[in-house]
């Protein structure tokens, strides 16, 4: 698979703030190498939002509720985005983000070789917005391998968006608790360089925080994959197994289990990966 030099990782991005006349983002740095790029970010923004951050290995990256991000060295897309904080911005933010990252996923695999079907129709969002291919048992299956990720932090009153895309792994790359859970868009057929999906990413990531939160939320809705399916979710240590009847950022998760229905709010609750 081909892949631009990190070298013109910087100027290509500029080149497209300035093209695309981006709102969101209009400024960026990129690093070869970092523990994180939630952190370089951190330091670097001073408070100011319009930043992103990109690192062409994170070593040390971190996923939402203390989790890790696989270190798969130089083979997947590593950014933060420096956002504008707002009292009811997590919850829209981790929205924005799923979607962003859907649909750059999405343009990645526009490159897939050969026709078959669309790209939205191989992957989709599984709760809160990691982006997943569909599993092709139907309605209700939950989603299959997780190829992106998105983590939401703040400080210095800014927002923090930090997005993770697995861009050029084969099977073989992937540590033994993660092969066969994670995927990436080489291993869905896509020849999208890093370069190409971080582009995607940016214009995309710009367009989506430019919606209203209804349209984020038709958006990030017409791409989820657990309505109907049986799942376990966690919130306040306690676990709670049921039919998904009801899912979005604005009403949380709602299950139906043998005890009743059960609602739980949109940002406290976790899913879990058994």
């Amino acid at each position: 698979m081909h892949d631009d030099g990190i070298q013109v990782w910087r100027d290509a991005i500029e080149s497209l703030i300035r093209e695309r006349g981006l709102k969101v983002v209009d400024r960026a740095a990129v690093f070869r190498e970092t523990l994180s790029t939630q952190d370089a970010a951190r330091g670097l923004a001073g408070g100011r939002p319009g930043l992103v951050v990109l690192a062409g290995r994170q070593s040390g990256g971190r996923g939402r509720l203390g989790r890790s991000w696989a270190d798969t060295s130089s083979m997947g897309v590593a950014a933060t985005f420096v956002v504008e904080m707002r009292a009811e911005a997590a919850g829209r933010l981790s929205a924005v983000g799923g979607v962003a990252a859907c649909l750059a996923v999405e343009a990645g695999l526009e490159r897939s070789a050969g026709g078959g079907e669309s790209a939205a129709a191989r992957v989709g969002l599984r709760w809160p917005n990691d982006v997943v291919e569909r599993s092709g048992d139907g309605e209700g299956s939950g989603g299959g391998r997780k190829i992106a990720g998105v983590l939401i932090e703040s400080g210095d009153g800014v927002a923090l968006v930090g997005i993770g895309i697995n861009v050029g792994q084969d099977e073989n790359d992937w540590p033994d608790e993660l092969r066969g859970r994670a995927a990436s868009l080489r291993q869905l057929g896509s020849a999208a360089s890093r370069l190409e999906v971080i582009l995607a990413l940016i214009e995309r990531f710009d367009c989506v925080m430019a919606m209203s939160d209804a349209q984020v939320e038709r958006w990030w809705s017409e791409r989820e994959v657990l309505l109907g399916s049986v799942r376990t979710f966690e919130h306040n240590g306690v676990r709670h197994t049921g039919v998904v009847e009801a899912i979005g950022v604005s009403i949380g998760v709602v299950l139906g289990t043998p005890a009743g229905r059960v609602e739980l709010p949109a940002l406290t609750t976790s899913l879990v990966h058994e």
